[in-house]
């Protein structure tokens, strides 16, 4: 399993990279879709369809839809058609908790229907939103291989750390393999990577992400966040937060002295310059 891993990314992501970065956005999409018909054409099996015929009919919906989402896209933007995915993906995340919750009792399996809508909710919205990502200007194709890096990133983390530690199950009726020190490693090897990754903005966002995933890894586990990262909770000075922005070290000198008067003794310091010199 390992060794099959390791064969394929050493083949594919250089391709994949080399692809993202110097191929038209309107190539990539050929290509991108080509690999989207392929898991249609799987798809198209646990759909129900078992004959060539119908799983090449199913391919034939799925290619109208990427043209029509293509074409939607470029007149009235990708935005409206992403944002009912996005809420797909929160509605199927929420079954999966209760799912996990409801001790893995079956419930109702989803029609042929319902699966090959399911089917076009999976396969056409990425689709949508990677091309979308690459055509997004100068820094398209940048921002496309950030986000793909980040992915491998943080599976390699959750597999490797999985295999290595883990102990507690994350979800033991969904997926029995899963465990909390693989979610701990993803966000860590992660957030590694992230620290070579993007800046302003889209880092703030991404930062909001971060701190609301490992908070809901130690709410998941039962314990403080401290102890689930190797630490314990202790008692800490009563410190002043306000001010100490990025302003330079003689403004912040100054700001830290007003701070001080009003009657703490330790202060919070906010660090991000452009380099650790700086900081």
């Amino acid at each position: 399993m390992l060794r099959q891993r390791v064969i394929t990314a050493l083949i594919l992501a250089p391709l994949v990279m080399a692809g993202v970065i110097w191929l038209d956005t309107r190539v990539l999409a050929l290509l991108l879709g080509g690999v989207i018909l392929l898991g249609g054409w799987e798809w198209g099996a646990l759909a129900g369809f078992t004959t060539s015929r119908g799983r090449a009919g199913y391919l034939a919906v799925l290619l109208l839809l990427l043209i029509a989402a293509a074409y939607l896209a470029t007149r009235n933007g990708s935005l409206w058609l992403l944002l009912p995915a996005l809420a797909g993906w929160l509605l199927a995340a929420a079954w999966v908790v209760v799912y996990q919750r409801s001790a893995g009792r079956r419930p109702a399996e989803p029609g042929l229907l319902a699966m090959r809508l399911i089917g076009v909710a999976v396969l056409v919205p990425p689709w949508l939103a990677l091309v979308t990502v690459h055509h997004s200007g100068a820094v398209g194709p940048q921002l496309m291989l950030f986000l793909l890096v980040l992915i491998w990133t943080a599976d390699s983390g959750a597999y490797f750390a999985g295999r290595r530690f883990g102990r507690r199950k994350l979800a033991a009726y969904v997926s029995p393999g899963k465990s909390m020190e693989g979610v701990a490693g993803a966000l860590q090897l992660g957030k590694a990577f992230r620290l070579i990754g993007l800046q302003g903005l889209t880092a703030m966002a991404a930062a909001g992400v971060d701190m609301a995933a490992w908070d809901a890894l130690s709410k998941a586990a039962g314990v403080p966040l401290a102890r689930l990262l190797g630490g314990e909770p202790q008692p800490i000075q009563a410190y002043n937060s306000k001010g100490l922005g990025i302003i330079g070290p003689e403004a912040a000198g100054e700001e830290a002295e007003r701070l001080l008067a009003e009657g703490f003794r330790a202060l919070k310091i906010r660090l991000g310059y452009a380099n650790a010199d700086a900081d």
